[in-house]
């Protein structure tokens, strides 16, 4: 495993709070409302999917303020787990699972889209067991990818699924899935998917890179310790960025930008009685990544749960809390609650409940920042340093040192694996360039990474063929 540890946070460091304008989503002490998830379409609007329990029948539901005013329309009587996301037209895509066994409905998977004008259901994944925890998103071609578990007595199994012209399509990638409600998965620059999930010995990375000749699934640990909840995205350069609970105090961020795998703490709470649950990770126009989570006080009378961002636009992990609404619990989704527009505006959905002597109610909220996330309040991300002047022209590889020193360069694929050394050794003063063996390489977007004492820089190769 590949891990660098690169910064530890502990304590709180608060920022100058960027303010949160937050809206009641739903009304009416009927129902109460659990579990939602965000998504944002093209333009920026939210969409939220969560469950309704009535007093007569439950429901999964689905709105969206795309109109100006939030429209809320019921999607399906099963009971289980969903997950949300948009195409290119603003169409919805709801994926869904039923766990409640004791209705007359098989244990599918089931896929709701309203591309007519009106959300219609049909089955994704037949019934073969227990299926639960789907997670569905497009890719920029706007094709549809799924994820899901298949639980089982002594294993669970997780799958990959895709929808072409030709149909639905599903396959193993792995039969060591954790018992953990912790799995998720995002997109190279090539389409190609690529799953973390928490298994045995910690958090996985699963991918099918068309880079590689293998079309079996790889797995590689990237981190040795729990991955619950975990949540990914790519940025615009192929790199990928995860948050994950690693423990009981723990919020955690990885990355593989620069080639190998970083691990960083973006919050260490280690007051008795105050721990963190869920992360939803999510990045800027600028690429720049922010978690929110959930930090559950025990100790308080009576007991708090408030949702908290950390940002890393500079150097550092900056936190503030967002919410603060003292005895209303905070229960969004595990993975799936932050998400930032195209203008840099940060966007958290959840539910706040209220318990009463009498009756409980639990409605949806949605949280928006009164100003981007990479704007004033936040310090914008500084430009990456590159102390060697690493570029590549053509098929070289270029840089300059001021002295004479030792310097490694190699050559990385959108997974973060190490797939050639292009130097190594002592170079004099002055400027270099050394040559890509690309025989054998496919087409695609590769990285390379520099480093001489402790300085390093990075700059990327893309093959064409």
């Amino acid at each position: 495993m590949r891990k660098t540890v690169l910064a530890l946070l502990t304590g709180v460091l608060l920022l100058s709070a960027v303010e949160w304008d937050i809206e009641q989503v739903t009304t009416g002490d009927q129902y109460w409302n659990d579990w939602p998830v965000i998504a944002l379409d093209y333009q920026g609007n939210t969409g939220t999917a969560y469950y309704q329990y009535g007093e007569t029948e439950d429901s999964l539901m689905y709105a969206s303020n795309a109109t100006g005013s939030w429209v809320i329309e019921g999607i399906s009587h099963l009971y289980g787990w969903y997950s949300l996301d948009y195409d290119s037209e603003g169409n919805a895509y709801i994926v869904f699972s039923n766990n409640d066994v004791d209705r007359d409905f098989p244990m599918d998977i089931y896929l709701a889209t309203d591309t007519s004008g009106i959300f219609e259901m049909s089955i994704l994944v037949e019934d073969t067991g227990d299926l639960d925890v789907p997670v569905i998103k497009l890719d920029d071609e706007d094709n549809i990818h799924f994820i899901y578990v298949h639980w089982g007595e002594q294993w669970n199994e997780l799958f990959y699924g895709w929808i072409d012209e030709e149909g639905t399509h599903t396959e193993l990638v792995t039969d060591s899935f954790g018992d953990a409600y912790s799995a998720d998965f995002t997109f190279d620059l090539n389409n190609s998917p690529h799953v973390f999930y928490d298994g045995p010995g910690g958090l996985w990375h699963a991918y099918q890179s068309s880079l590689l000749a293998n079309p079996d699934w790889a797995l590689e640990n990237i981190f040795e310790s729990s991955g619950d909840y975990v949540s990914a995205a790519t940025d615009s350069e192929g790199y990928f960025h995860l948050a994950c609970n690693p423990g009981e105090s723990l919020v955690s961020y990885l990355t593989n930008e620069g080639g190998a795998w970083q691990y960083e703490i973006v919050s260490d709470t280690t007051k008795e009685d105050l721990w963190p649950i869920y992360s939803s990770i999510a990045l800027d126009p600028k690429g720049s990544p922010h978690i929110a989570w959930v930090v559950v006080d025990e100790g308080a009378e009576p007991m708090t749960c408030e949702i908290y961002l950390g940002s890393k636009t500079t150097g550092a992990w900056n936190r503030e809390q967002v919410t603060s609404t003292g005895d209303q619990e905070k229960t969004p989704d595990d993975n799936h609650f932050l998400a930032i527009d195209p203008d840099g505006y940060g966007h958290i959905i959840y539910v706040d409940c209220v318990y009463g002597e009498e009756d409980d109610t639990g409605h949806v909220y949605h949280a928006k920042s009164t100003e981007p996330l990479t704007g004033s309040g936040i310090a914008e991300r500084p430009a990456a340093s590159n102390p060697f002047n690493l570029e590549v022209h053509g098929s070289s590889v270029h840089f300059s040192l001021p002295e004479q020193g030792s310097i490694s360069v190699n050559l990385y694929d959108a997974c973060g694996r190490r797939v050639q050394c292009l130097a190594s050794g002592a170079f004099t003063a002055g400027e270099h360039a050394v040559p890509i063996n690309s025989t054998g390489l496919a087409a695609g977007v590769y990285f390379i990474h520099a480093e001489i004492a402790e300085r390093s820089a990075n700059a990327k190769f893309v093959l064409t063929r």
